[in-house]
């Protein structure tokens, strides 16, 4: 397990930085994975610090979930894929906002099972957001983005504030709602 408590933690380490069990970030910082540094952890990744997440590569949770508490920000040369343990209960909760950099590309995979939770505004500028797999999908307020596909839903995909692609939206699941008052585009 990984338990840290401080200011700032920076994992700079190109490749694969791999934790065999849970970890759990408490930054008053910024917590970051530079461009490069991917990061697969075996149980719950966790963020609960005040500070703000700064992703550069992949993070993926081998059999668990995965919770931000606030601002996650992508800052890559590449496209950045989270993934959870796919399973029940193994969600990919982000409490803040979620943005790009420099109109970096997300790929979420939750797997059948697992749900994604986004409570602030997600906005990708020119990035496209896939979502592989998921089961309850919910998008609490604006998402702007250039293009939205989601590849497989087992029970439904809500955007609860408006949605924004510039590019097209392409969905496959079960449900999808779109509460966004005004001019979805």
């Amino acid at each position: 397990n990984v338990d840290f408590t401080g200011q700032d933690l920076t994992l700079n380490g190109a490749g694969n930085n791999s934790v065999g069990g849970t970890m759990e970030v408490s930054n008053a910082g910024t917590f970051t994975t530079a461009d490069a540094a991917e990061l697969t952890v075996n149980g719950n990744f966790t963020q609960n610090g005040s500070g703000n997440s700064v992703l550069g590569d992949d993070l993926t949770s081998s059999t668990g979930a995965i919770a931000f508490g606030t601002d996650v920000q992508l800052n890559s040369t590449d496209a950045i894929t989270i993934q959870t343990g796919e399973g029940d209960g193994d969600d990919l909760t982000i409490t803040g906002n979620l943005s790009s950099a420099a109109n970096e590309s997300l790929t979420i995979d939750a797997g059948a099972a697992g749900d994604i939770d986004i409570d602030g505004t997600v906005q990708l500028n020119g990035g496209d957001l896939t979502i592989t797999d998921a089961a309850v999908v919910d998008f609490a307020q604006t998402v702007g983005v250039a293009g939205f596909t989601q590849l497989d839903g087992t029970t439904s995909t809500t955007f609860n504030g408006l949605l924004t692609a510039t590019g097209n939206v392409d969905f496959t699941g079960q449900d999808l709602t779109l509460n966004g008052a005004g001019n979805n585009s």
